[in-house]
């Protein structure tokens, strides 16, 4: 709890970028679906795949920068090292999403007990997980049937790990001060 405390504007600050990128996925996917009619499928994974690759993107700038600003703070030993920081604060800001997958999870019984109670619970949590998770929706129905509630699940989990992964490697580079895009700001050197 101490670790959320101390980090807490980097990890809402994640947390709202995502918010900001489902928010640009809505638009995005309705407009292409509005203009390809006939294969809105496609065109649906198209835009998804952009839309996770822009997240992605905006996430690496963004944590690139707090690793930057970290690393001023180890050398003057304000703060002390930890080589998973930016995994924990992606951890923390997908906290909703691991939740809510938890939630899909407990609703698999649905397939050994259905009942009402189960079904929407799944479907309650699904829901909740594809709003948050916008820009991963088009891929998880392009690979899956509607009816796989496993694979559904299985793929809601795995789309954590892109966003924990970017911010990890974001941050080891920014407290190096290494840079792989024009988008992080020059070096202070």
């Amino acid at each position: 709890m101490r670790f959320f405390k101390k980090n807490s504007y980097e990890i809402v600050r994640l947390f709202v970028i995502q918010m900001g990128i489902m928010i640009f996925s809505f638009v995005v996917s309705t407009a292409a679906v509005r203009v390809y009619d006939k294969n809105t499928k496609g065109a649906h994974l198209v835009v998804c795949v952009f839309s996770v690759l822009f997240y992605l993107f905006v996430l690496y700038t963004t944590v690139w920068n707090v690793g930057l600003k970290r690393s001023e703070r180890l050398a003057n030993g304000h703060e002390k090292e930890d080589k998973l920081y930016g995994a924990k604060i992606a951890l923390y800001a997908n906290l909703p999403n691991l939740f809510l997958c938890l939630l899909m999870a407990i609703g698999l019984f649905r397939l050994a007990f259905p009942n009402s109670f189960f079904i929407g619970l799944f479907g309650v949590a699904r829901l909740l997980e594809g709003l948050l998770n916008a820009n991963y929706l088009g891929i998880v129905n392009y690979l899956v049937s509607s009816d796989n509630y496993v694979l559904i699940t299985l793929l809601s989990f795995a789309s954590v790990l892109p966003s924990v992964l970017v911010t990890q490697i974001a941050c080891m580079l920014g407290e190096k001060n290494i840079r792989l895009t024009k988008a992080t700001p020059p070096s202070k050197e």
